[in-house]
């Protein structure tokens, strides 16, 4: 049922790097474009991303650094703030937000953005969280007004583990183009390898964990320089950075491999890459791919649970291997770098990841009023 938007708590646990984080600061600034009240509300007071929230955007802190009792400390909010809608991401936002909202009376409409693929308590083998997390994620998605999702492969995750119902899940992807990338992709990349070129350079960007698994593109690196001298820059930090430096140097690919951590404009980095490598097990949505596609680069990116081959369209925008197979990913970066594509196409395809574009079809499902075309429609 439609209702006319007041304001809009936008909820989450914190600002910490990463796709929610991201997605959240953009859906606040595209809202807030549109004219309305719209507002970031965290349970803790912490975060990367504190320090890049657009003037203007209002963020609440719940619990300040602590984060202590958040059901509480969200009625609290509800009460004060009485929002009319609230859309929440990450589980333990996605768990709070509906039935603490029902609790309070406040006759607001929820919607929870499932972030992730639920995969990763079979990769990671976490099977034992399942009979912890998946009760409470039943009970919350049913109590929320609707559920929305970034990819059908995040949407067919769901329905495989019971959450919630497919004709209940609306399929949005994250609102990741900003025209400011454009801009920033013109400075230099701060790095010398990528400044000052001697060879074809590759990039990865995440978290240095088991989720991004940068150990299939340094194996692939190996095989890559049996043909090209190419070098490998990976952006992030985690807690695989020393094993990963062993790897390389194992390889003897100590002065091939970089891990300079997070650089502050990873556009222009991206846009003086030769090739955007994505290596990840599985994967929520994948903005960094929507990033790279907007400098112009090539893309080279698993075929992992999740959004990738979604945002390339089964190759269209980039090619697809399978997951930790380093000979396969080898042959498609020696084949893209033989015959790049054309960078003018790959900028229009990110261009319909546009803050602009997307914000509004996040603003319908939340006001009950959605596009039949993000109707999830099981394969």
């Amino acid at each position: 049922m439609t209702r006319e938007v007041g304001k809009i708590a936008l909820f989450l646990p914190a600002l910490r790097s990463g796709g929610a984080g991201r997605v959240m600061i953009n859906l606040a600034r595209g809202f807030t474009d549109l004219g309305l009240d719209a507002e970031i509300v965290i349970t803790k007071g912490i975060g990367s991303f504190l320090d890049v929230v657009p003037d203007g955007i209002q963020v609440v802190s719940l619990g300040g650094e602590t984060g202590r009792l958040p059901a509480l400390a969200f009625h609290n909010y509800l009460r004060r703030a009485r929002p009319s809608h609230i859309l929440s991401t990450v589980f333990g936002a996605n768990t709070t937000a509906p039935w603490v909202t029902r609790l309070s009376g406040l006759r607001a409409r929820v919607v929870v953005h499932q972030e992730t693929t639920l995969t990763e308590f079979e990769l990671k083998g976490w099977r034992y969280k399942r009979p912890l997390r998946l009760p409470r994620m039943r009970l919350n998605y049913r109590l929320a007004d609707a559920v929305l999702v970034n990819s059908a492969g995040s949407a067919a995750d769901l329905v495989r583990h019971r959450v919630v119902r497919p004709e209940r899940i609306r399929v949005v992807p994250n609102p990741v183009y900003e025209p400011e990338m454009e801009s920033l992709a013109g400075a230099a990349a701060g790095h010398p390898w990528l400044d000052e070129k001697a060879g074809p350079v590759l990039v990865g960007a995440g978290r240095l964990g088991f989720t991004k698994d940068y150990e299939t593109p340094i194996r692939a690196l190996a095989r890559v320089r049996e043909q090209l001298p190419a070098r490998l820059v990976i952006l992030g930090e985690g807690p695989d950075l020393a094993p990963l430096r062993a790897l390389a140097a194992e390889l003897g690919l100590a002065d091939a491999v970089a891990f300079p951590g997070f650089l502050a404009n990873p556009h222009a980095v991206l846009a003086r890459a030769d090739l955007f490598v994505h290596s990840a097990r599985w994967e929520g949505f994948g903005n960094v791919l929507v990033e790279a596609l907007a400098a112009g680069t090539p893309v080279v990116a698993t075929l992992c649970p999740g959004g990738p081959r979604e945002i390339l369209r089964e190759g269209e925008y980039g090619r697809l291997v399978p997951v930790r197979d380093p000979a396969a990913m080898a042959e498609a970066i020696l084949a893209t770098l033989a015959t790049p594509p054309d960078p003018a196409p790959l900028v229009a395809h990110a261009r319909r990841f546009s803050i602009a574009e997307v914000a509004p079809r996040f603003l319908a499902v939340l006001r009950g009023d959605g596009d039949a075309a993000d109707v999830y429609r099981p394969q």
